[in-house]
């Protein structure tokens, strides 16, 4: 009887540190399926936080992409408007000196035309006094030699006088010219000068591109305005 009671007792034993063996296996089982489970939550939390970084950076690059293109936009706009006032400003200068060449020109013309009259009005007054002399010379009954010499002496002073006359309108005539060249020279001088001054044409902005990617907002609901450029 011991001997049977003592197999009964090992057989027990047996049973239940295989019944443990078991236990520990299941929760063991469990355990990793837990762990994997968490491991599978944990990598889509990470992958969830990597696309929201993604797009959060996309967004900000998108942005910094419409800020660039309105400070673009902004600086295109002061130069258009600074190359309008210089061109307006060169226009006006070169008017203005066009105009101070003509009315230089018109003045010296009108300069010369008056001392053409004036020597047309004194030359008929130096053969009206010739024929003058030379009518004396006749009336006073003058023969001879005498008639001669007298005529030719009024004939004389009649060219002098004609020649000074001439001499001062060719003088003036002279004048005049070189007062309208050196004004055609300053205005075209002044000309050129205004014009090298004025700045090349702006040039239309060129615009980044635009950042694509995950998470990424289309241009409407940026709030980027479309430029056009003509």
């Amino acid at each position: 009887m011991c001997v049977a009671a003592l197999g009964v007792a090992l057989g027990a034993k047996a049973g239940t540190a295989a019944a443990s063996t078991l236990g520990l296996t299941a929760i063991g089982t469990a355990i990793s399926g837990v762990s994997a489970v968490f491991g599978i939550m944990q990598a889509q939390s990470q992958a969830a936080f990597a696309r929201a970084q993604a797009s959060a950076n996309t967004r900000n690059q998108q942005r910094q992409v419409q800020f660039d293109r309105e400070q673009q936009m902004l600086q295109h706009v002061g130069d258009v408007r600074a190359q309008q006032a210089a061109n307006l400003a060169s226009e006006q200068n070169m008017f203005y000196a066009r105009m101070g060449q003509n009315r230089q020109q018109v003045a010296e013309q009108f300069r010369i035309k008056e001392a053409r009259d004036r020597m047309a009005f004194k030359m008929q007054k130096i053969y009206a006094k010739q024929i003058g002399t030379v009518g004396s010379v006749l009336a006073a009954g003058r023969s001879g030699q005498s008639i001669g010499l007298l005529t030719r002496d009024a004939e004389r002073q009649a060219g002098f006088a004609a020649a000074q006359e001439q001499a001062t309108v060719r003088s003036t005539i002279q004048q005049a010219g070189n007062q309208m060249d050196l004004a055609r020279i300053n205005a075209q001088s002044s000309i050129n000068r205004t014009a090298s001054a004025v700045p090349a044409p702006v040039r239309a902005p060129q615009f980044s591109p635009q950042v694509s990617g995950v998470g990424g907002l289309p241009e409407s609901q940026l709030g980027i305005p479309a430029y056009q450029f003509t």
